[in-house]
């Protein structure tokens, strides 16, 4: 069968005769594919990149963490590109080859990140299921219930982040709080502030 003359023939990449050139090409594509992965995700947006020289394949136990380990998440992206885009220096298509790259990437790797989170709350006791029902002021009172809340140095809490898809979001915003519910949030706050005071006790004395 004849192949079609109107597509130009894949030609792959001749081996780099200078291997420091290649690494530096590689890791330039790693660093941009990370940065263009948390722009692109707004959760990603709000967790700190801690950057190591090993990645383990098998699991491991975090510090501090009992009975339970972590297994890395392994990511396959595929760059599709023809030679003469980088020989020729197509930004244009460049570009194009780092998009499909960040789809392909965020596709595999989000998943995985909210089942390890699932798992690490569920091991922690801080699941909290609704059982089915739609998501309410109580219901978020009894997951705060549930998680260590530290303060700032004028004694605000600093609460965790809430992630809502855009409907959920706008429900969220348009609940209305109750006396009652008033009374249970700042009760909560005023025994994680006792909590947190003697943490930072102990701490200093180490």
């Amino acid at each position: 069968m004849a192949q079609n003359s109107s597509e130009p023939e894949y030609v792959p990449l001749p081996e780099s005769k200078v291997p420091e050139y290649h690494q530096a090409g590689g890791q330039f594509i790693w660093e941009l594919l990370q940065s263009l992965m948390t722009a692109q995700d707004p959760l990603l947006q709000k967790i700190a990149r801690d950057p190591v020289d090993h990645v383990p394949s098998e699991a491991t136990r975090p510090d501090g963490c009992v009975g339970m380990s972590a297994t890395p998440a392994r990511v396959e992206t595929t760059f599709v590109d023809k030679f003469d885009t980088i020989i020729n220096m197509d930004m244009d298509g460049f570009a194009i080859m780092m998009q499909d790259a960040t789809d392909q990437s965020l596709k595999e790797y989000m998943p995985q990140f909210f089942e390890q989170m699932r798992l690490m709350m569920e091991h922690a006791g801080q699941r909290v299921d609704a059982g089915g029902k739609p998501f309410s002021i109580d219901l978020y009172l009894d997951g705060l219930e549930r998680v260590q809340i530290d303060f700032t140095e004028d004694e605000k809490p600093k609460l965790p982040t809430l992630v809502a898809g855009p409907e959920l979001a706008e429900k969220i915003a348009k609940l209305v709080w109750t006396d009652a519910q008033l009374r249970r949030y700042q009760e909560m706050m005023d025994s994680k502030k006792r909590e947190f005071d003697a943490r930072r006790r102990i701490r200093k004395l180490d």
